[in-house]
């Protein structure tokens, strides 16, 4: 618990886009729970709040409009991949 806890002091803001940009792109990685440990450490003061909130928001926005021009473009990979996951095969052919 210790090495965990000092890896997300040392490198907390990298690994808290990558996550939320990994799940906003649709990838099976649950960002919620990173979220939640990196709330403790900006309220206890060992992480920044404006930072980890502009890091968050940015991974965001970038993930969905990187996923919104491939899908204008036809690479929908964003679109398929959690679309098959949920089983929306079954909602098309209803």
């Amino acid at each position: 618990m210790n090495e965990s806890l000092q890896f997300l002091l040392k490198h907390g803001y990298t690994v808290l886009f990558l996550a939320v940009f990994a799940e906003q792109v649709g990838l099976p990685i649950p960002a919620v729970p990173l979220l939640l440990a990196m709330g403790v450490l900006v309220g206890g003061g060992q992480l920044d709040l404006v930072p980890a909130f502009l890091i968050a928001l940015t991974a965001s926005l970038l993930s969905d409009t990187i996923c919104m021009a491939g899908g204008l473009w036809g690479a929908g990979f964003c679109v398929q991949q959690p679309a098959r996951a949920r089983g929306a095969a079954r909602l098309a052919a209803w």
